[in-house]
């Protein structure tokens, strides 16, 4: 899982991402999968697939754009939230990216920069230069085969505009 972060990451790093300014970063909305067994599965983003890219792109300056098909703060997965996902295990490097996390106020239900799909249609795709999608299991629940999405990803692929997915973030390409 780390080795296929890190390529993920270097993938990205050594893009033309790393030359957008204005970059959309796509989340999910589902918070629980219920699974066949019924056994109702909290989801969520994965904090590290989230936040280490997210940290390099602030760091290098560019304007990030959260949304969602929408526009609900997303929730955290609860089995990402540790230091064991990220590349650089230690304490003092996840609680660096937990906290621009809470800082961002991605998750917050009263204060989160996320926006709905229709926002980003009423802002324009055309003002964004890239796409970010984090995994985690949650894009399975309403990134599948989502039509808005699917309009916002043939518009990035059209223009030869960069996009980034990240473990389970490839299902948005459904």
């Amino acid at each position: 899982m780390k080795l296929k972060t890190l390529a993920a990451l270097t993938a990205l790093i050594a893009s033309p991402l790393t030359l957008a300014d204005e970059i959309l970063v796509v989340m999910s909305d589902t918070a629980q999968m219920t699974l066949k067994n019924g056994y109702d599965y909290k989801t969520g983003v994965y904090l590290n697939e989230l936040m280490e890219p997210v940290k390099l792109f602030l760091d290098a300056g560019h304007t990030l754009t959260f949304a969602s098909p929408k526009g609900m703060a997303p929730r955290l997965d609860p089995v990402s939230d540790t230091s064991d996902h990220f590349l650089d295990v230690s304490k003092a490097n996840y609680e660096a990216h937990k906290a621009l996390f809470n800082q961002l106020k991605i998750d917050d239900k009263t204060d989160s920069p996320v926006v709905s799909f229709a926002r980003i249609e009423q802002i324009g795709i055309d003002k964004f230069d890239a796409v970010f999608v984090p995994g985690g299991h949650a894009p399975l629940g309403d990134l599948v085969a989502n039509p808005q999405l699917g309009e916002f990803l043939r518009h990035f692929n059209a223009q030869k505009k960069p996009t980034g997915l990240v473990c389970h973030g490839p299902v948005a390409l459904l």
